[in-house]
């Protein structure tokens, strides 16, 4: 299931690289009315479809988030005018993933869905920073960013997979995920260590004996492994070194092949093979999946599979396999509490765990 129209992300100009048409169209806008007095008219419609050479649509897209903001009212006749509304305050929003390329995976695109819905609950207004692949692009977002933090364009920023905050002058609230860099003194951690958690108790629970594990390598801030091993202990079940493997950080397009790879190496490993699996990844355990169906191995049956995956997003539909779901409602909602309370002056925790939970209703077949 698609979870992000990528093609509304269209390109606008190579300047433009990043942003879509009605975010280019809004931004302009938004910072031409900055400068504007109240009642002053900004121009008509007819003259934006013109200036930024877009269609209808688009224009009335970002009119709607202008009105929403209290920044234009518009009159028939009379075009659109500049007012003044209480003060509405601008969080900018920087993150590292390419929203055009096709390896980057579905939490990224809910995040980006995320973030403005609960930016409309706070009555808040995003500026986006989104890079392309090319770095030099991303460069482009990092002298943006400190361009607009000079001129006081935003009150605070989130930062997500950016891995660039020793880069900019934090010298407003900045929150990110854990790994962001020095500077960043708030983050928001995914616990992905509740996966093997959960993933072992639900499958012991199940009936299985020898389970294994496929992980991130993220060990400078990541458990995962430790809190496996725990798990399996207490529950007086088997693992082996050869089952627990390693995925290797790369494009999400790459994932299914780097889970197809972990499979492969633990059912060579010798021995008993596993009767259960956890998977920390949900593009990894297509993988899993997909060798499973070539050895004729039924899943639920002669392997069970634990899976990290995310609210609103199904990789592999129809499968029988335990959803350990990550929910990007409640990262976006945990970034935008911290920041505020940044803002307003009020202490804050430095780390806010966000944890997966077990769905219920995810019978296995045979379980």
């Amino acid at each position: 299931m698609r979870v992000f129209d990528r093609e509304n992300f269209a390109f606008n100009g190579a300047s433009q690289l990043g942003m879509p048409k009605w975010l280019i169209v809004l931004e302009a806008l938004r910072s031409r009315a900055k400068g504007r007095i109240e009642g002053e008219t900004l121009g008509t419609v007819a003259e934006w479809k013109e200036e930024f050479d877009v269609s209808q649509a688009t224009i009335d897209r970002a009119l709607v988030e202008l009105r929403r903001e209290g920044v234009v009212e518009s009159q028939r006749g009379k075009g659109i005018r500049v007012v003044r509304k209480e003060a509405v305050r601008h969080v900018g929003v920087f993150l590292g993933h390419d929203m055009f390329d096709p390896g980057t995976g579905d939490f990224p695109l809910l995040l980006v869905k995320a973030l403005r819905s609960v930016a409309a609950r706070y009555g808040q207004v995003l500026r986006y920073y989104l890079p392309s692949s090319d770095g030099n692009l991303l460069e482009d977002r990092v002298s943006a960013i400190r361009g607009d933090i000079r001129q006081r364009m935003v009150d605070g920023l989130v930062m997500w997979a950016t891995n660039r905050a020793e880069t900019i002058d934090l010298s407003i609230p900045v929150v990110g995920r854990l790994g962001e860099g020095r500077g960043v003194g708030h983050v928001v951690r995914l616990a992905y260590e509740d996966v093997a958690r959960l993933g072992v108790a639900e499958l012991v629970r199940k009936g299985c004996r020898r389970i294994a594990l496929v992980r991130w390598g993220w060990e400078e801030f990541d458990n995962t492994l430790a809190v496996f091993n725990k798990a399996v202990e207490a529950a007086g079940v088997e693992t082996r070194s050869g089952w627990q493997q390693v995925l290797r950080h790369c494009s999400a397009t790459a994932f299914p092949e780097l889970g197809a790879e972990c499979f492969q190496a633990i059912w060579r490993a010798g021995g008993e093979k596993p009767d259960g699996i956890v998977s920390c990844d949900d593009y990894a355990t297509a993988g899993i999946l997909r060798e499973m169906a070539k050895l004729g191995l039924g899943v639920g049956h002669d392997v069970k599979i634990a899976s990290h995956a995310n609210v609103g997003s199904d990789r592999w539909p129809g499968e029988t396999v335990i959803r350990i779901e990550f929910d990007a409602v409640k990262v976006a909602e945990a970034l935008f509490s911290t920041l505020n309370s940044l803002i307003e002056g009020r202490e804050v925790a430095g780390e806010v765990v966000v944890r997966p939970k077990l769905v219920e209703g995810c019978e296995m077949e045979g379980g």
